[in-house]
């Protein structure tokens, strides 16, 4: 009877499961990927993705809509990034920082800035509207910006023949031609989804942390990037429209998620919502807990003597029980969009200038989850006049901080700052003052005054790496010359420079309130928040199972196997003693024996160290003895 006892600590699978992670390939319809991939494209080079020439693709549509997950990697200061164009019909892009947007009609007409800014070195999601004459930017799922323009948003566009591309323009200064030769896009694209109807702001910020259907209704392109294995093609997941790769080098299709190991632990971190084929982030098989860090998106400032936005909140556990080999789902929460201008109008927040009207109330932060686990973004900051916004969602293990109230003759909050998740921070019924600062996820924000601001509230350190995450942003000043400043944890939301700030990439922090000024001064406007962040690290040790064919008996050979979860050197022991012949038995293909003749009678304790090749991993020690009675052969 084959006898086996196993002990250590949980097992782990090799190393290289995670550092090489395999993108099936896929056929033109169907995603089937495990990891989620992106494309990235370092702004040179003619990098970019074309389609064939065609004559019908959004001709005839008076209603369009194009969205994207970017990741800019700089402001395009120099020249314009594409983000997605239809040769001679239209174009969505990043130029100097901010989202712009061009249409043609018999002619290009005049190419529109948004002032929406787009933060560098971090995940968020856009969305062009394009409803009739009607122009709608959409930043994380809130309306950031909104333009009715019949001269310069022609509800007929131009009758195009050319080129569809994402990440670069085809157009060489004279004439179109079938590469990219300009407005080269840097940094990373992803998921982007082209429809023949004008989204909503439920239907986007429904549907930007989800996979859609090839087959939704008025889906026209869906490019995700997943299952790169053909390089040379980028499928169209409608079947309507592949795209060939252009650039050399040639981009890159990086996974989503990082992976680190460190010995003794493997951490994997999660910069932005997982969309794989699979349905979600899998748990590699051995594992049943893991330690996890989950933050919230922190939420956007206020404008013109607005509030700080709340940080994320931010939720941690080193025990959190998983179920080995499931797919776990994946969302982070983008940073609440900053909304600039005045509520008066035909328009909510179109930039026009108002002194009468409130101003923009930034939008709150999204919540980050992890399976069953969650965390609430924060609270937008209110603008002129009117009061911040609480967390995100009141159902999360943890809540993010409150906005903070708008300054500048706010009388819609109160004396006193909010705390935590309830209201941020505020102004008394003064003339003049500045904005509050808004709640971190753990404490309150301070209130703003006649001469100064109110300071975002601290964040919280994460025990994983000892970093802070959702930290309070600072109120907007009355005196735009008078700087904005942070909680104690500057950096994390407003920082010790003019508002506007912006917070770090991926820590949950509230975005600045914006300074005293006018839609033109950009120390009015207010700033998006931080996204979150999901971090989760396994711990990584060596283990063994030890089995043997029958009871051994005294004196007579028996042998002993060793079952490893990864390459190594495995020691066995008799009682606490190096059995002779069996030290540092090496186990290439996770198996190593050992000869032994039992020189003793009655009970002895057998156990072995494992000693992982992987440096990695932990050996295991302190492992746990195995009982084996001996059997007596003939007399003493």
């Amino acid at each position: 009877m084959l006898r086996t006892r196993t002990w250590g600590l949980v097992a782990a699978l090799a190393a290289s499961i995670f550092l090489c992670p395999t993108a099936h390939a896929d056929n033109p319809a169907v995603n089937t990927s495990t990891t989620d991939n992106y494309a990235y494209l370092t702004g040179a080079g003619g990098q970019g993705f074309e389609s064939a020439s065609t004559s019908a693709y959004l001709v005839g549509n008076s209603n369009i809509t194009v969205e994207a997950w970017v990741n800019p990697s700089d402001t395009m200061t120099s020249s314009t990034g594409i983000i997605f164009i239809r040769q001679d019909l239209l174009e969505y892009y990043i130029t100097n920082g901010t989202y712009g947007f061009v249409y043609n009609n018999a002619g290009w007409k005049t190419a529109i800035d948004t002032g929406v800014r787009a933060r560098i070195n971090e995940w968020q999601h856009v969305a062009f509207v394009k409803s009739g004459t009607t122009f709608s930017l959409y930043l994380n799922g809130s309306l950031a910006y909104q333009l009715v323009d019949a001269t310069n948003i022609p509800a007929t566009l131009n009758n195009s023949s050319q080129y569809v591309a994402i990440g670069a323009s085809m157009w060489n200064g004279s004439a179109n031609v079938n590469y990219p030769t300009s407005s080269y896009f840097a940094g990373g694209i992803d998921e982007v989804r082209v429809w023949t109807t004008a989204r909503s702001q439920s239907d986007i910020a429904n549907n930007m942390n989800v996979k859609v259907a090839p087959s939704t209704s008025g889906l026209a392109s869906y490019w995700d990037f997943n299952g790169t294995s053909d390089t040379t093609k980028i499928y169209d997941r409608t079947g309507l429209l592949n795209l060939v790769t252009w650039g050399t080098p040639a981009p890159t299709y990086p996974d989503i998620k990082t992976t680190v190991t460190t010995p003794g632990a493997m951490t994997v971190t999660f910069p932005r919502t997982y969309l794989n084929g699979t349905g979600g982030y899998q748990i590699p098989t051995g594992f049943s807990t893991v330690s996890t860090l989950i933050v919230g998106g922190g939420g956007a400032g206020g404008f013109d003597g607005g509030g700080g936005g709340g940080g994320g909140g931010v939720y941690q556990n080193n025990a959190l029980a998983v179920t080995p080999g499931s797919s776990v789902t994946v969302i982070v929460g983008s940073g609440g969009a900053a909304v600039n201008g005045y509520t008066g109008g035909s328009l909510a927040c179109n930039n026009t200038w108002s002194n009468t009207a409130v101003g923009c109330v930034g939008s709150a932060g999204g919540s980050s989850k992890f399976g069953s686990y969650s965390a609430s973004g924060g609270g937008g900051g209110g603008g002129i006049e009117a009061s911040g916004g609480n967390d995100s969602d009141s159902t999360a293990n943890a809540r993010g901080g409150g906005g903070g109230a708008g300054g500048q003759n706010s009388r819609s909050g109160s004396a006193s700052p909010g705390a935590g998740s309830n209201s941020g921070g505020s102004v008394a019924d003064i003339s003049n003052n500045g904005g509050g600062g808004g709640g971190s996820a753990s404490a309150a924000g301070s209130v703003g005054t006649t001469s100064a601001a109110g300071n975002g509230a601290a964040g919280v350190t994460a025990n994983l790496n000892s970093t802070v995450y959702g930290s309070g942003g600072a109120g907007g000043s009355f005196t735009s010359a008078t700087l904005a400043t942070g909680g104690i944890a500057a950096a994390n939301g407003g920082t010790t420079t003019l508002a506007p700030t912006t917070p770090l990439a991926n820590r949950g922090g509230g975005g600045a309130g914006g300074g005293n000024g006018s839609p033109t001064a950009t120390n009015a406007y207010g700033t998006t928040g931080a996204a979150g962040i999901i971090i989760v690290r396994y711990s990584l040790a060596g283990s063994t199972t030890i089995s043997f064919g029958s009871a051994p008996v005294y004196r007579t050979l028996t042998v002993l196997t060793a079952t490893t979860n990864i390459p190594g050197k495995v020691t066995f022991y008799a009682n606490g003693k190096k059995i002779p012949g069996c030290a540092s038995v090496p186990a290439p293909s996770l198996s190593a024996t050992c000869n032994w003749k039992p020189s003793l009678h009655g009970s002895i304790t057998i156990s072995t160290l494992v000693t992982p090749t992987d440096t990695n991993y932990l050996p295991a020690t302190n492992v746990a003895a195995l009982q084996i009675a001996t059997a007596r052969n003939g007399n003493r």
